[in-house]
């Protein structure tokens, strides 16, 4: 369905507008009928390798509480349909015991769905995935968060479930003018993960362990080709940013392990310090077209990423001085937060882009305030 920028949205007449576009299109699709069944992502009824391709758009670790959400649209589609789909909506609400997220901590709520949980059933369903997706299959998976704790999760999820991710590309997903985006430093895009089975006997695929050493010398390679290439595309700041996780995954998962000359296997985490390490250190080069940037003070160094990340291209919130981060807990720190001006970032994102360039959060204490999980760039004029 093709998007008109003429389109109105807010409104019952624009909503009512979109419904009748929709069901115009899908009544001159030539495909004569379809089949939905409700079933478990971790126990899925499709015999093994039986499916071309697996396209999932996951939750969010623990951005959106989706189950409850989905109640609103659920009960009003009960009443009017329960007679014709009765297995789809047997139930009086949606089921949440197994939802796969991460619930925040709350004093009326008992959930037992904590990272670990998360983690784990993710790569239980990705592993089921990989089970009935075909050996020349193809996945993809869009993820949309700006944490890198979460993006940890889900790749760790990939790789374990026995996938390589073989390439990412942002999509323009998001409308500028929407409410949870208006004075906050959010993605305009949904990153889109592209992946293949990992076989054992496969061309794009290992499974024997791969060399740490070779991980490190192609890395900054892939990302000097990848980012140049972003940015022809528009694709800059923090959409570029998680827009590389896709190239330099290939490079870590196309091997059942990776292991260091000392035999220790390194961990994602670990290899994702280096991957923000060679993002950043690309973009600064970017930045600075044709100077030496690693001759600038580590302040400069810092203030550029920081501000490339959060504003370049203008992105979402671009234009806020304000802008507060989506990783804020409560809202006394969301309250704080926008009293104050400054350049929000999530704090390990922080961190990890200030090691990349050589720089360090503890020494640049005028410059850079740590409260809670957020770091704040203090403008010109502003610094402690």
């Amino acid at each position: 369905m093709i998007f008109d920028p003429e389109f109105r949205t807010g409104d019952i007449a624009s909503e009512v507008e979109w419904i009748e576009k929709v069901l115009q299109y899908g009544a001159r699709s030539t495909i004569s009928c379809g089949h939905a069944e409700a079933v478990s992502a971790v126990s899925h009824p499709l015999p093994d390798q039986s499916a071309n391709a697996l396209i999932t758009d996951p939750p969010y670790y623990d951005a959106v509480p989706y189950a409850y959400l989905s109640d609103f649209f659920y009960v009003w589609l009960r009443r009017s349909l329960s007679g014709v789909h009765r297995d789809l909506l047997s139930q009086p609400t949606v089921p949440k015991d197994s939802e796969i997220c991460v619930d925040r901590a709350h004093e009326l709520s008992d959930s037992v769905h904590d990272i670990a949980y998360y983690e784990r059933e993710l790569t239980k369903a990705l592993m089921e995935a990989r089970r009935v997706v075909r050996p020349d299959g193809i996945g993809a998976i869009v993820f949309a968060s700006k944490t890198t704790a979460s993006w940890e999760a889900i790749l760790n999820a990939v790789i374990k479930a026995g996938w390589v991710i073989t390439g990412s590309w942002p999509i323009d997903t998001e409308r500028q003018g929407r409410v949870a985006a208006y004075g906050q430093a959010r993605l305009g895009s949904s990153v889109h993960l592209v992946c293949r089975p990992r076989q054992s006997d496969g061309i794009s695929a290992n499974s024997y362990d791969g060399d740490w050493r070779d991980v490190l010398q192609e890395l900054p390679r892939r990302m000097h080709e990848w980012m140049p290439r972003l940015a022809e595309e528009g694709v800059v700041g923090a959409d570029a940013i998680f827009a590389c996780l896709g190239p330099a995954l290939e490079i870590f998962s196309r091997y059942s392990s990776v292991e260091k000359a000392s035999g220790q296997t390194v961990t994602l985490r670990e290899y994702l310090e280096q991957v923000w390490a060679a993002v950043a250190k690309e973009a600064l080069t970017m930045v600075f077209q044709g100077a030496d940037a690693s001759g600038f003070e580590e302040d400069a160094r810092l203030t550029a990423m920081w501000l490339w990340t959060l504003f370049a291209g203008g992105a979402n919130g671009g234009t806020s001085v304000e802008a507060v981060e989506e990783t804020h807990e409560n809202d006394e720190l969301e309250e704080e937060s926008n009293a104050q001006s400054g350049y929000l970032l999530e704090y390990d994102t922080a961190r990890k882009i200030a090691q990349g360039l050589g720089a360090h959060l503890e020494s640049l204490t005028s410059l850079v305030e740590v409260k809670a999980e957020v770091a704040r760039h203090w403008g010109d004029g502003q610094r402690l």
